[in-house]
């Protein structure tokens, strides 16, 4: 009796220390993807509504040089912020987001019915996938307003600058912002390179978790 009551008592303390090992590191994970993400999503949408503002201030006051001037001067150090921004959070963004796509394909996995598991793993995988998929698509909705706002922007200054350019006065300043934006490449976010956050994007991948778990679904009932 003394022996059985050990073991019990030494299960229980096994399986109490391994749930809250558990419980911490899935707590730290969780901390850390969710501080990634609302930094990456709050940056990126103070850049767009920073480029937003840029292209509203073109139709107001671009009458002179000083005030073209004066917005080729925002613009660049918009421009440079972006790339710093890129380049300082490139990777972290393509390991968060890889991993979050990946976890789509787990909620999606569990919502077809692929997964045969115990209750607690199901509940851990639609709260661990759940938050995942709104990390994944925050940053991926909010990247791209950056592209958004960039696109609004040069179409804005191309409208403006043709109109100073047919009026005698004011063509110089129409070749100079003409000159100007066409120095610049666009904005348009992206992790290392390997995809840029556009509103195409996103469509490409959620058709990519819906093509696949259909066809897994379609192969599966095959089966």
């Amino acid at each position: 009796m003394i022996l059985k009551f050990n073991l019990e008592a030494e299960y229980a303390i096994k399986l109490v220390a391994t749930s809250g090992l558990f419980l911490v590191n899935k707590f730290f994970i969780v901390l850390a993807q969710v501080l990634l993400t609302l930094m990456y999503v709050v940056i990126s949408y103070f850049l767009s509504q920073s480029i937003r503002e840029c292209a509203n201030s073109i139709e107001l006051k671009l009458t002179n040089r000083k005030s073209i001037a004066d917005f080729m001067k925002n613009y660049d150090r918009i421009h440079r912020l972006v790339h710093k921004f890129e380049k300082s959070f490139s990777w972290q963004v393509l390991f968060l987001v890889t991993s979050n796509f990946i976890e789509l394909f787990k909620l999606f996995s569990e919502f077809f019915g692929f997964n045969v598991s115990q209750y607690v793993y199901k509940v851990d995988i639609i709260i661990s996938s759940s938050l995942s998929s709104l990390s994944f698509f925050s940053i991926a909705i909010f990247a791209s307003e950056v592209d958004s706002q960039d696109r609004d922007l040069r179409r804005v200054t191309k409208e403006v600058s043709f109109n100073l350019s047919v009026v005698e006065e004011t063509r110089a300043s129409g070749e100079l912002l003409a000159k100007f934006m066409k120095s610049k490449e666009g904005l348009t976010l992206s992790a290392c390179g390997l995809f840029q956050f556009t509103k195409s994007f996103l469509l490409a991948s959620f058709g990519v978790l819906l093509t696949y778990n259909l066809l897994i679904l379609q192969v599966n009932t095959t089966w």
